[in-house]
């Protein structure tokens, strides 16, 4: 018998104590609560093992009596209306529906993992496109039942007092809101139930049919994870230690898939499933962040830590007379204040009306940011960002995910483009070569297009 566990007193979400007298009172009956439910536990595990049943959990948590998350600070205001705005998801109860089309089987239900503080953005395309092998679920509908997904998170992973210093707590507001409660249709032709947030302790609540880590590749034993045949992994880039998982004939390669077309001759999919631009505009209070894009600005956008140094040097050869006559904004996304003062330094404060940082911002007035920039400007080049490319870490890009989403025109180097054309057919890109005279050329041509399609009302 195999058995690996990680016992952790890092807060989970838990039930109150029911227990309405003092404080006391109420610890006690809650460490008892569990003591039971451990106990109870380890006869399973005894009882299990004597069939000669293997058994492999995969980081266990179980609840300490100090400190834990109320259900209550997991929630936001619900969406009062019985559909959403976004056009492929319905509104449903908060308990995952049952169509009871076959009672001889259950519900399929899959758990997203991730254990880091980012890559949210990434788990709506996965719910959609992740190529799950459900003909193979054993005793569960997935035919004529939505599957159930729900979701283990950073929230199992950090103290309560620092949950909304996160980046899991500005996607978990989006999620509350817009995405828990809804089915959406997946690629294969199933149904998505979008379900909720769980602890690591209800992992085995009822009958699980497979897990999906998002950022399976954070740990340096996560080779451990994918030995499991229920577990899958999202992976980011190359495989490190490529011998600990090819194994011959288990079936591992067939639990990976990655999220850019230089693994096409394995499994990927371009993460693009984000909130719509409809979405966006009718959202209130995200509406009050950020205000409509002026609509003779021409914004051209750069997302993430970036060559800085280059993009001042870009801008000033086009010279602030060309980006005032044609009313170009530049709107910079990126966590790192340093990056601004990269910028600056070679900027020398000659293009400050022109150019604007907007630091680590929520997650919805972000996307909608994104969604109203007339022209991306991905910088990501081999010479100094060879991880994006053939021959190094082959990562994604989080530009291209943007602009595929949202049709944005872009302006990118020949061999950035080379590797995503086939996601970027129907938009409008200018391509360049390494340079600054080639780079600057490329967006004067863009900015040209961009004004030229307004002023023909096709853009």
């Amino acid at each position: 018998m195999r058995f690996f566990a990680k016992v952790s007193g890092v807060p989970v979400l838990r039930p109150s104590s029911s227990s309405s007298g003092g404080g006391g009172g109420g610890v006690t009956a809650e460490r008892n609560y569990w003591s039971l439910r451990r106990i109870a536990f380890l006869f399973l595990v005894v009882y299990v093992s004597s069939l000669g049943v293997t058994i492999v959990l995969y980081n266990i948590n179980y609840p300490s009596s100090e400190g834990h998350i109320e259900e209550s600070l997991l929630s936001t205001t619900k969406a009062t209306t019985t559909t959403t705005t976004t056009m492929t998801m319905t509104r449903e109860n908060d308990t995952a529906p049952s169509l009871s089309a076959n009672k001889n089987k259950r519900q399929c239900r899959v758990i997203i993992e991730d254990k880091v503080d980012y890559h949210f953005e990434v788990i709506e395309s996965i719910i959609k496109r992740y190529p799950l092998p459900i003909h193979k679920f054993d005793g569960c509908d997935y035919q004529n039942q939505p599957i159930h997904f729900q979701f283990s998170l950073y929230q199992n992973r950090v103290d309560v007092d620092k949950l909304n210093q996160t980046m899991y707590w500005k996607w978990y507001q989006y999620y509350d809101k817009y995405l828990k409660g809804t089915k959406v249709d997946r690629f294969d032709g199933s149904v998505a139930y979008i379900g909720e947030m769980i602890t690591y302790g209800q992992y085995l609540d009822s009958a699980l049919d497979a897990i999906i880590g998002v950022t399976c590749d954070w740990s340096v034993v996560w080779y451990k994870f994918i030995e499991l045949e229920r577990n899958y992994c999202v992976l980011h880039g190359t495989i490190d230690k490529p011998n600990l998982i090819y194994k011959p004939n288990d079936g591992r390669e067939k639990r990976l898939c990655w999220l850019n077309p230089m693994f096409k001759d394995k499994c990927y999919f371009l993460p693009i499933d984000l909130p719509s631009r409809e979405l966006l505009d009718q959202d209130e209070t995200v509406k009050q962040l950020v205000p409509p894009r002026d609509i003779d600005e021409i914004r051209i956008c750069v997302i993430g830590n970036k060559d800085f140094v280059a993009l001042a040097e870009a801008l000033l050869a086009i010279g602030t007379e060309y980006l005032n006559e044609h009313h170009v904004k530049v709107h910079v996304h990126t966590r790192k204040e340093n990056s601004r003062k990269q910028y600056k330094r070679k900027s020398q404060g000659l293009l400050d009306s022109i150019v604007s940082f907007i630091l680590d911002e929520p997650f919805l007035p972000f996307q909608r940011r994104i969604s109203q920039c007339s022209i991306i400007l991905p910088m990501v080049d081999p010479e100094t960002q060879s991880r994006y490319f053939p021959g190094d870490l082959q990562k994604l890009s989080g530009s291209v995910s943007q602009l595929v989403a949202y049709k944005i025109p872009s302006v990118m180097r020949k061999e950035l483009y080379d590797i995503y054309e086939d996601s970027l057919v129907g938009i409008s890109v200018k391509l360049h070569h390494n340079g600054i005279d080639s780079f600057v050329s490329a967006i004067k041509a863009m900015v040209k297009e961009v004004r030229s399609n307004r002023t023909l009302g096709t853009l």
